[in-house]
C-alpha cells in the first residue's frame, strides 16, 4: 500500500473537540513513508468509484483502514459512509484513498441522535441492516464500528451492480436497488439471503473480480453477523454483537485473507491476481 502503518490500535490521531474542526477533517495517505488520520487537504479530490480493479480496492482499502484507525485509536465516529465521501488523490502516479466529511462526525460514541442525522444526509442505502430495522420499528441502537464497517460492505455491493464506468446505472432490471435510497430493510434483507446466483444476477460485467471480494464479504456478513444477532435477539438478550471495534476489524481482515478468496480470484486470471496482490499488501500492512 506504500504506508507504514504498524498497529493501527497504537497510532496516535488528534482528537478534534469543534464541528468547525470536523467540517474540515480527511483520513488520507498524506505520502508514500506516512500515514495520517485525520488532516486538512486544500486540494481537489476525485470520486473514486470511476476506478475499477486494483486501482480501486487500493483506494477503498486504503479508506476502510483510515476509517477504522479514527475510530478505534482517535475516538473519532465518521458514521456518514458513502459514494461522495470516499475519494481519492494520486500522488506519483499512485492513488491514494481518502474518507471526507467529518461534519457528522464525533468524539462522543453514546450519541443517540446518529441514525436521525444520518438520514438527513442521504446515507440509507448504506446503513446497516439492524439500523435500518430499528428506524423501522421507531428504534435507536448505539451506532457501533460494525455498522460503518457495513456500510462499507453495502457500498462496495452498490458499486458492482450499480457503477458503470464512474456513473450510477440504475436502469432496467437494476431499477429495483432504487429501494435502498428509501431505506428499504427487508428488500435488502432478502437481497442479502436470497443466494449467489441471484446476488450475481446484476453485477455490471466490468465488476467480475471485484464482485468476488463482495461477495465473500457477503457470506461472512449473512453466516457469521446475521446468524449471532439473531441468536442473541431469539435468547431475549440485550447484548449487542460485536462491540469491540477490534473484533469486527480482524474477521475482516480473516475474510480478506481466505485462501478461498485468492482461489476464486485467480480464476478470473490477471485481474484477479492484481487484486489480490493488492488485498495481502493491505492486510501486511494492516497487521503489522
Amino acid at each position: 500500500m506504500g504506508g507504514l502503518f504498524g498497529d493501527p490500535t497504537r497510532l496516535d490521531a488528534r482528537r478534534p473537540h469543534t464541528s468547525s474542526e470536523f467540517d474540515s477533517l480527511r483520513c488520507s495517505m498524506v505520502d508514500e513513508t506516512k500515514y495520517s488520520v485525520p488532516v486538512s487537504i486544500p486540494e481537489h479530490l476525485a470520486s473514486f468509484s470511476a476506478h475499477r480493479g486494483r486501482e480501486f480496492i487500493k483506494a477503498f482499502l486504503d479508506i476502510v483502514l483510515g476509517h477504522y484507525i479514527a475510530w478505534a485509536n482517535g475516538r473519532i465516529y465518521h458514521r456518514d459512509i458513502n459514494l461522495t465521501n470516499t475519494l481519492y488523490r494520486r500522488v506519483a502516479g499512485e492513488v491514494y484513498g481518502v474518507l471526507d466529511d467529518f461534519d457528522l462526525a464525533s468524539n462522543d460514541s453514546r450519541s443517540d441522535e446518529d441514525v436521525e442525522r444520518l438520514e438527513r444526509t442521504g446515507t440509507l442505502p448504506f446503513m446497516a441492516l439492524d439500523l435500518l430495522q430499528a428506524r423501522s420499528q421507531n428504534e435507536t441502537l448505539p451506532h457501533l464500528y460494525r455498522h460503518d464497517l457495513e456500510a462499507f460492505y453495502w457500498m462496495l455491493i452498490w458499486t458492482c451492480n450499480c457503477i458503470y464506468d464512474g456513473q450510477e446505472d440504475l436502469e432496467g432490471e437494476r431499477a429495483v436497488f432504487r429501494r435502498w435510497w428509501k431505506g428499504d430493510h427487508a428488500w435488502k434483507l432478502q437481497w442479502e439471503k436470497s443466494g449467489l446466483k441471484m446476488r450475481g444476477k446484476l453485477v455490471q460485467p466490468s465488476q467480475k473480480a471485484l464482485w468476488i471480494i463482495a461477495n465473500h464479504w457477503v457470506l461472512d456478513s449473512t453466516e457469521r453477523v446475521r446468524v449471532e444477532i439473531v441468536r442473541l435477539s431469539n435468547r431475549g438478550s440485550q447484548k449487542l454483537y460485536e462491540t469491540d471495534p477490534k473484533a469486527s476489524w480482524h474477521a475482516f481482515l480473516n475474510v480478506l485473507s481466505s485462501e478461498e478468496l485468492r482461489e476464486d480470484l485467480e480464476v478470473v486470471g490477471v485481474e484477479g491476481e492484481f487484486l489480490w496482490s493488492a488485498i495481502q499488501t493491505f492486510v501486511k500492512d494492516a497487521e503489522a
